[in-house]
């Protein structure tokens, strides 16, 4: 019938042996995670929702993070379109999101009072700038506020 030499085993062995070794290593290859976005990692850390605060001129409005999220990953927010390009410096993706979905938070009173600065930038330039010395906030909605803590 079959006649095997001690050098056919070894060699069938060693064969065996590669392809269970090949076998193990290709199972143990881990699927590449999507990259942590920082806020998805301090949220899972902190057990807390993200608000985003945006202060346009007189008035500041709020937005949930995981709008936000959504917003991105889908590409709309409330029917109007997120606008992706690629940033001119960076080259980054950027979105930029319709406030069609943020809501009004509080009045922010345009600064009365500000101090002309200037600084003095590597020896030889001056770089002049104004820093506003603003008051609080007024008519906040905080029934708003807690509102987008609970859906964040």
């Amino acid at each position: 019938m079959f006649r095997f030499t001690i050098r056919d085993v070894l060699w069938l062995t060693v064969l065996a042996a590669v392809l269970v070794a090949w076998w193990i290593d290709r199972s143990q290859l881990a699927i590449p995670a999507a990259p942590q976005i920082p806020f998805d990692s301090w949220q899972s850390r902190y057990q807390k929702p993200l608000i985003f605060a945006q202060v346009f001129f007189d008035s500041a409005y709020l937005l949930n993070y995981k709008t936000v999220k959504s917003a991105i990953a889908t590409g709309t927010l409330d029917g109007f379109e997120v606008l992706r390009e690629k940033d001119r410096k960076t080259s980054k993706m950027t979105n930029r999101l319709p406030l069609a979905r943020a809501r009004y938070f509080a009045d922010v009173p345009f600064p009365d009072k500000s101090e002309a600065k200037f600084m003095v930038v590597g020896g030889a330039s001056v770089a002049p700038y104004i820093q506003y010395q603003g008051e609080p906030a007024a008519n906040l909605n905080l029934s708003l506020l807690r509102d987008a803590i609970r859906e964040g």
